[in-house]
């Protein structure tokens, strides 16, 4: 009977804990825009919402099931994501449409053409983003008509094909 209380005890926090986490995604998820991007005291705050709940980094809830890294990525923010990718968010989550961050943030870069939206795709391959399909069957690359867009995603593929030529040798 008391390892059944404290196993139902557990369950409870657990559940107390996502709830928490949950709303504090939502209460965060706003703060993910251009306009705050150089705002120390945010960045300050999302760090601690991150230090408090770690997986606020992974979480995507509610459909479009799109976590914080999507939305960063999509604006080309490259701080919040550095910051959410440190703090060990998925830079290869799909979301229901089966798309990455990558997708959003070259979709983003095909949309805006500016250099941030660039980087944000550096630091995402460079985190190890995978070059997955969405429910269209498209890649990022395949995503990628700017040419300085698919150099970069190019680039990061032939680099990686060095990578594995070199270690199967």
């Amino acid at each position: 009977e008391r390892g059944e209380r404290a196993r139902s005890a557990v369950a409870r926090l657990r559940s107390e804990q996502r709830l928490a986490a949950h709303a504090a995604f939502h209460a965060c998820a706003p703060t993910i825009s251009k306009h705050n991007q150089n705002n120390q005291n945010v960045l300050r705050e999302l760090e601690a919402a991150l230090g408090e709940h770690a997986e606020l980094a992974r979480l995507a809830p509610d459909p479009p099931q799109r976590s914080l890294l999507h939305s960063a990525a999509h604006e080309g923010l490259v701080l919040f994501c550095s910051r959410l990718l440190h703090a060990k968010a998925d830079p290869s989550h799909p979301d229901a449409l089966r798309q990455t961050p990558l997708h959003l943030a070259v979709l983003g870069a095909e949309l805006r053409s500016s250099e941030q939206h660039l980087h944000t795709v550096r630091l995402l391959l460079a985190a190890g983003a995978r070059l997955t399909r969405d429910q269209h069957g498209h890649s990022p690359l395949d995503l990628a008509a700017r040419e300085d867009v698919r150099y970069v995603v190019q680039g990061h593929l032939h680099g990686v094909q060095l990578t594995v030529c070199a270690l199967a040798e």
